[in-house]
């Protein structure tokens, strides 16, 4: 199976803080992953502990991660503007700058 797109997944679902983290972990001892997903999970955050699987997954298999960044920081505020993006295809800012396209 390919997957290219998880945009919608978790969207909406409430996913925690704890639960992105074990994801993360789980996704950077992986050898399956396919290159270039994008991976959209809102608002969720995740714990700093975890940055180094999040960016490993990022720069390691190309992974675009849409998230709600570090626990305890401010969030980007994906309502109504462009999503704050890390990741190798594209960087946005809520401001309306563009980075890294």
């Amino acid at each position: 199976m390919s997957v290219a797109s998880m945009r919608s997944f978790l969207y909406g679902s409430g996913f925690s803080t704890q639960n992105y983290n074990k994801l993360l972990n789980a996704l950077a001892l992986s050898s399956y992953l396919q290159p270039n997903v994008e991976l959209y999970l809102g608002s969720t955050q995740y714990s700093p502990d975890y940055a180094d699987e999040r960016q490993y997954i990022i720069d390691t298999y190309g992974w675009m991660i849409e998230d709600g960044g570090v626990e305890g920081q401010d969030s980007p505020d994906n309502t109504d503007k462009q999503p704050y993006v890390i990741g190798t295809f594209a960087s946005t800012i809520n401001d309306g700058g563009v980075a890294n396209e």
